[in-house]
């Protein structure tokens, strides 16, 4: 047997072993195990990685595995990026793991998988005859090799805070993740996010232990005040723009953007490459949060979806059972690859 599936709960030091072997996904965060496990968020959930080995070649995917009923499961990336990586091209092997792969779906009892590829890293334009990849949107980066330079747009609402006297602070984490959550989840309901962005308190406090050795938490205040606040993660050459909020009511322009030029002028005295800042709130062309990240940004990149039914006549059935007892969800998420997930 040449593949093998590695557990996040009890398998972390062979996981991180393999991802040792794959130079080109530089140690990114969303692919650590302490970030899978983090983001198994449905009821007897886990974070596996499969792997795929011959001759020292290496594919691998870290995907959540999550019971949808009678004995089937679906897969998903976790919340933010991932997808399959190798550290080769050879198109035989990568055509003979794929192959292992969708018969450990079938093994598993799968119906359906969804992949958020990674945009760094170019995986969602690998060619894969099972999966159906759509282009969602772009996201935009800040290049760390050298001194952060933005738009005269950002550099005045940077100027702006400053002379308000704004100043961002690296505060604890764990000790203010409870304040953090707060911030954020006022500012999804002010916004009217969709419930994908929303979890629970126990995700906080894990996130929070994440973020205290892989990340940081900055904090745009005044006075003492929150006025906005951000949690990055940080693999080992990439920083990431994770999780963001702002105080409506004592809101003074520049200070997310103060968060961001703090975080590029830290990552960049750090030796990082890149701060990775995602892309907008919808794949709208005029999404706002696009249009304050882009005037920080110096990059863009294609970030894909990977759809993929395993089990046509399963996933079908789960489906319309959904939509007969949820009409009133069906338009919103008739696009969606699991909208059987989504709720009143």
């Amino acid at each position: 047997m040449k593949y093998r599936v590695l557990n996040a709960a009890d398998d972390a030091e062979d996981w991180h072993n393999c991802l040792q072997r794959c130079p080109m996904i530089m140690g990114d965060i969303y692919y650590q195990p302490e970030y899978v496990e983090l983001h198994c968020l449905f009821a007897d959930s886990k974070g596996v990685l499969f792997v795929y080995e011959d001759s020292g070649q290496i594919w691998f995917n870290a995907v959540v595995l999550s019971p949808v009923g009678n004995g089937f499961y679906d897969v998903e990336t976790p919340y933010g990026y991932g997808g399959p990586i190798s550290n080769v091209t050879n198109t035989v092997f990568l055509c003979a793991a794929r192959e292992a792969y969708s018969a450990w779906l079938h093994e598993m009892s799968v119906i359906a998988e969804l992949t958020r590829f990674h945009p760094l890293l170019n995986n969602g334009e690998a060619e894969d005859p099972d999966t159906e990849r759509i282009f969602n949107r772009q996201t935009l980066s800040i290049d760390l090799c050298q001194p952060p330079a933005f738009s005269g747009r950002a550099l005045n609402s940077i100027k702006r805070a400053r002379n308000g006297g704004v100043e961002v602070k690296m505060l604890p984490v764990i000790e203010h993740i409870g304040h953090f959550q707060k911030l954020y989840e006022d500012n999804m309901r002010a916004v009217k996010a969709d419930e994908f962005y929303f979890f629970d308190d126990v995700y906080y406090q894990g996130l929070a232990k994440l973020v205290e050795h892989n990340g940081m938490l900055l904090v745009a205040m005044l006075d003492g005040e929150w006025l906005s606040a951000s949690l990055f993660l940080r693999g080992t050459n990439w920083l990431h723009y994770h999780l963001a909020g702002a105080n409506f009511e004592a809101r003074i322009p520049g200070s997310q953007n103060l968060i961001i030029h703090t975080a590029a002028e830290m990552g960049h005295k750090a030796g990082l490459e890149l701060l990775h800042l995602g892309g907008g709130r919808t794949t709208a062309v005029d999404d706002s949060l696009f249009f304050f990240k882009q005037a920080m940004a110096t990059d863009q990149h294609k970030f894909y979806i990977g759809k993929r039914v395993v089990n046509q006549e399963q996933y079908d059935g789960l489906v319309d059972n959904w939509r007969n007892d949820n009409p009133a969800l069906v338009e919103k998420y008739k696009n969606h690859l699991i909208p059987y997930r989504k709720t009143i």
